[in-house]
C-alpha cells in the first residue's frame, strides 16, 4: 500500500495520540499498585507517607524479579505507543504516513501492554492464594 498525505488519514487516527496518553496514565497508575518495584526493576525508596495502596500485595522473592519484568514491558510498551501514535501526527503539512505500517505497531504495542498487564495480575492473583 502506497504511503498516504496526512491529509487523507483514516477517520480513526485523529484518536491515537488521546487514546495513547490515556493508556499511558492507567499504565502509570497500574504500576504505582506496586510500591515496593521500582519501574525499572530497582526497588524504590521506602515511602515517607503511608502506602497510597493499603491493599497492595507484599510479593515473596521468586515472583519479585517477575513482576520487574512485566513493569519494565508494561512501561516500555506504553511510553513506545505513545512514540508511535505521535507518528499520525506528521512532521509537516502534506508529508506522507504510512498508516498501514503504524497501526499494525500500535497493534504490537497495545498487545505488549495487555500482555504485561495480564502477567501482573496472574502474579498477584497467585500471591493472594498462597
Amino acid at each position: 500500500m502506497p504511503l498516504r498525505p496526512a491529509s487523507l488519514s483514516p477517520p480513526f487516527a485523529r484518536s491515537f495520540v488521546p487514546c495513547s496518553e490515556k493508556i499511558h496514565s492507567a499504565v502509570t497508575e497500574m504500576a504505582s499498585l506496586f510500591p515496593k518495584v521500582g519501574v525499572w526493576g530497582r526497588p524504590r525508596q521506602a515511602p515517607v507517607a503511608p502506602n497510597p495502596h493499603p491493599n497492595a500485595v507484599p510479593l515473596q522473592k521468586p515472583a519479585l524479579e517477575t513482576v520487574r519484568s512485566s513493569l519494565r514491558l508494561l512501561n516500555a510498551s506504553a511510553y513506545r505507543l505513545q512514540s508511535e501514535c505521535r507518528k499520525t501526527v506528521p512532521p509537516e503539512p502534506g508529508a506522507a504516513v504510512d498508516y498501514q505500517l503504524l497501526t499494525q505497531q500500535v497493534i504490537q504495542c497495545a498487545y505488549d501492554i495487555a500482555k504485561a498487564a495480564k502477567q501482573l495480575v496472574t502474579i498477584t492473583t497467585r500471591e493472594k492464594k498462597q
